[in-house]
């Protein structure tokens, strides 16, 4: 039996030993929509205090997509809008972190080229614009850069869900994670994403057992796919059933 992946692009490997076990068209460029907002976490969180407070104003309101329940006048800490922007996939987070951080997405293209991930280019921090795109291979990198060295970040979109009153006390929010089921606690960590130009798009990592009851990470990630939760579902029921360690 062999895996089959409809995903124009796929990835499957060992989260920690690098090891490859399914790939296709791995090293070829497709649109990533919200993967990126991966990288927008990053570069402000290294551009930004993460103290410093920021007002939700109207026009991040106006952004087209998820606004994560926020509302005009509410004040958070930087780092406490990697949940809404992680977990809500807000993209008027996204424009917010845009306009804080003079030049992020110049930023973003630059902590792209330094960690490796040499065919990966951002035009904006939400992954609204089609033009921003990697590869299945720079994704993979790109997960163990965050977990190896931004710890944080990547626990963030682990989360089931998380609840936070802004600062200045206008709403309670509860923020759940919509990048996969809440409820599967094989999901560790990641990303995904739906824009018309890059279908259905996730690079996670799952704990997985396999044939011989050993239990690893895996890193999965699927880009132009049709169904991303079938695509993730049918990869790690194969591994369990068919895949044992060479």
């Amino acid at each position: 039996s062999t895996l089959n992946i409809f995903a124009d692009a796929a990835l499957v490997a060992d989260f920690e030993t690098g090891q490859v076990l399914f790939e296709k068209k791995a090293r070829e460029r497709f649109p990533i929509a919200s993967i990126t907002k991966l990288m927008s976490a990053l570069a402000t969180i290294e551009t930004v205090s993460r103290f410093k407070v920021l007002t939700i104003t109207q026009d991040v309101l106006d952004e087209p997509g998820d606004s994560a329940g926020l509302i005009e006048g509410e004040k958070f800490q930087t780092e406490d809008l990697l949940y809404p922007l992680i977990l809500s996939s807000s993209n008027s987070v996204a424009k917010l972190f845009e306009k804080t951080s003079f030049g992020l997405v110049k930023t973003m293209n630059q902590k792209a080229e330094s960690i490796g991930l040499s065919h990966t280019v951002f035009k904006d921090a939400s992954g609204a614009s089609p033009e921003n795109v990697s590869t299945a291979e720079d994704l993979f990198k790109l997960l163990q850069f965050l977990y190896a060295n931004k710890k944080p970040i990547f626990s963030v979109s682990g989360l089931r869900e998380y609840a936070l009153e802004s600062l200045n006390k206008k709403k309670k929010h509860v923020w759940t994670n919509v990048n996969w089921a809440p409820e599967d606690d094989r999901f560790l960590g990641g990303k995904s994403g739906k824009t018309p130009e890059a279908g259905e798009v996730m690079a996670g990592v799952f704990k997985i057992k396999f044939p011989e009851f050993e239990e690893r990470s895996i890193a999965i990630v699927v880009l132009r796919s049709g169904d991303r939760a079938r695509e993730v579902e049918n990869t790690i029921t194969y591994l369990t059933e068919n895949f044992v360690y060479g």
